[in-house]
């Protein structure tokens, strides 16, 4: 994912971005400009909450072209190691959001796990 001073600088290059750990998602606000689309995951762990003012209202997300998916999944269970269940729920997510967005990106079939 681009970093955040990368989006306010060549705003017109990106058009969508799925987030989940790119920033600090839990204590710095979504840009909120509207000019690309953006996928937050969220956990259900309540050691991880984001501070009041970070996520939008619905109507700032819905004007801004932010989508907030709050999952039942815990911090640690998002990760590439997860659960099955909870990355093939992410990855159904994220292939959706691709494939909505006005982007010649989309999902691709692999039978290939990449594992770091």
């Amino acid at each position: 994912m681009m970093p955040r001073a990368t989006t306010a600088q060549c705003p017109s290059t990106l058009r969508s971005a799925a987030t989940r750990k790119w920033r600090d998602n839990l204590r710095v606000p979504f840009v909120q400009h509207g000019k690309f689309k953006i996928l937050s995951l969220r956990s259900n762990d309540p050691q991880f909450k984001a501070d009041p003012g970070v996520l939008p209202s619905k109507e700032e997300a819905d004007k801004a072209g932010i989508t907030v998916v709050h999952t039942a999944f815990q911090h640690n269970d998002m990760r590439d190691t997860g659960p099955d269940d909870a990355r093939g729920a992410i990855q159904s997510m994220l292939d959706k959001f691709l494939a909505d967005a006005e982007s010649e990106v989309a999902p691709l079939e692999t039978n290939i796990r990449n594992v770091h």
